[in-house]
């Protein structure tokens, strides 16, 4: 069976389909060694594949480059390898990606050997909180921004499950012969995957107490200082709001794999956008249950998410006033940002409450309608950082970040998502995250200091916040002993 000269075959990466496994690897490579359009200088090729648990393809290339994303049951993507990256750097780290992206879609081609329904790959990446905040050795091979257009990308959407592959073509052969040989480890990997009973993995109890240590319940002395200072601030008239990070190191066990971590947090919250990248020997990864931004067209998607408390105290939430106003400070910023690029734009009246398994948010979802030609990144700039990470005024609340605050944020609370040739893409804030380096885990959590907050209460809030990550950790360390 000729599977490369069809569209409506699968890999059914069952051991007797072996065979159709190697029609796959033989129909793709034919389309990445089809004549390119003129003047392209990277050849795109797509095959139909079975629907896979995504995170299972990440170790069939593990020192190549990588990507994930999966913001629901129904849709994922897991990119390998590196056919090209973008870095920038700097206050116009936006505008130099989109240029960047307009350059290189434009020598991509869809190869003339292709299924017609095949979609073009995505690039997929995100930036630093600020400029400079990625600038410590742990966080440098990120830097400022990275995106990264894989080499080979599985591609889940609601409609059908996809295997890309991007050729360079300045490589010449020799590039023919590597991924001859990484996409059989690729369709190996999707073999495996799917051969795996996927109710094997059953959701975990995500009020458990044995899985976790006790959260602190006493604030370390720096973080008391820290909301004392900021409470002064806000006293001066200097801010409104400011968004203070923290984070906690945790050992993962020797061989650890951020695929594990993700798989974890897969299983103790399966609603929220699970997201990762890995590069120079570390990972950055996360399960966020905040988006930044989606555009799928002229419209655009969005949602305020301030206002917390431990999960149960929905009533108390809607009813605080001190959350109350924290919310409203995120739900005007947002109107601003998008106001002038949208012909309408629908704002929900009151915050509903968001449960999460240890937390509820307040959150009021954001409509629009966008004005032609606009880019997701556009938008993204716009729109980062909300006082929901920052503060207000913006401007004033990034200072007193960048001059007070002890931890390195890097990319925690900062953009992370893809974008397609059309402009279209989905950007999460990443929270609910942590840098994996060698056997350890930093995680990160922070809280939004307005007038009436108190230290201790706030410090809770980080806890709470952090529940989720240190249950995963720890059932990963306990698979390890």
């Amino acid at each position: 069976m000729d599977i490369g000269s069809s569209s409506s075959q699968e890999v059914s990466g069952t051991d007797p389909a072996r065979s159709e496994a190697g029609a796959e690897h033989h129909g793709l490579l034919a389309q990445l060694c089809a004549e390119p359009v003129a003047g392209s200088s990277f050849l795109v090729g797509a095959v139909r594949v079975a629907e896979v648990e995504a995170t299972g393809l990440l170790q069939a290339l593990p020192y190549e480059p990588a990507v994930f994303w999966s913001p629901s049951c129904e849709q994922a993507l897991c990119g390998l390898g590196a056919a090209a990256q973008i870095k920038a750097t700097g206050s116009k780290r936006f505008e130099q990606v989109r240029h960047e992206l307009s350059v290189l879609w434009s020598k991509a081609s869809l190869s003339t050997l292709a299924p017609s329904a095949a979609p073009m790959p995505r690039v997929l990446g995100g930036f630093a909180f600020q400029p400079g905040s990625a600038d410590t050795p742990a966080w440098s091979e990120l830097g400022d921004a990275s995106f990264l257009l894989p080499r080979w990308t599985y591609l889940r959407t609601e409609q059908a499950c996809w295997l890309l592959g991007v050729r360079d073509l300045s490589l010449g052969e020799r590039e023919l012969t590597r991924m001859a040989s990484e996409l059989e480890r690729i369709l190996d990997a999707l073999a495996e995957a799917h051969a795996e009973d996927p109710s094997a993995t059953e959701p975990q109890d995500t009020t458990a107490s044995h899985l976790s240590p006790q959260p602190t319940e006493v604030p370390p002395d720096d973080w008391t200082q820290q909301v004392a200072s900021i409470l002064q601030a806000i006293e001066a008239g200097v801010v409104q709001k400011v968004v203070t990070a923290r984070s906690v190191t945790m050992d993962l066990g020797t061989g650890a794999s951020p695929e594990a971590l993700l798989d974890a947090l897969q299983s103790h919250d399966a609603a929220s956008t699970r997201f990762a990248i890995r590069g120079g020997g570390g990972s950055f990864l996360g399960a966020t249950p905040e988006r930044l931004v989606q555009k799928l067209g002229n419209q655009v998607s969005t949602e305020a998410l301030a206002g917390t408390r431990e999960r149960g105290d929905d009533q108390a939430l809607l009813q605080s006033g001190k959350d109350l106003r924290e919310h409203a400070f995120v739900v005007g910023a947002i109107e601003r940002a998008l106001e002038p690029f949208c012909d309408h734009l629908d704002v929900s009246a009151q915050p509903q409450a968001y449960p999460l398994p240890h937390l509820v948010h307040l959150k009021s979802p954001v409509r629009g309608e966008l004005q032609p030609e606009t880019h997701v990144l556009e938008l993204v700039e716009a729109l980062h950082p909300t006082p929901a990470v920052g503060g207000v005024p913006r401007d004033s609340a990034l200072a007193w970040i960048a001059n007070h605050e002890t931890t390195a944020r890097g990319w925690y609370s900062a953009p992370f998502g893809w974008v397609d040739p059309q402009g279209d893409g989905e950007f999460c804030v990443a929270l609910r995250c942590a840098l994996v380096t060698d056997s350890t885990a930093q995680l990160f959590a922070g809280a939004g200091i307005v007038a009436g907050s108190e230290a201790n209460q706030e410090f809770a809030e980080t806890e709470w916040k952090l529940r989720t990550l240190r249950l995963a950790v720890t059932q990963l360390q306990a698979t390890r002993t």
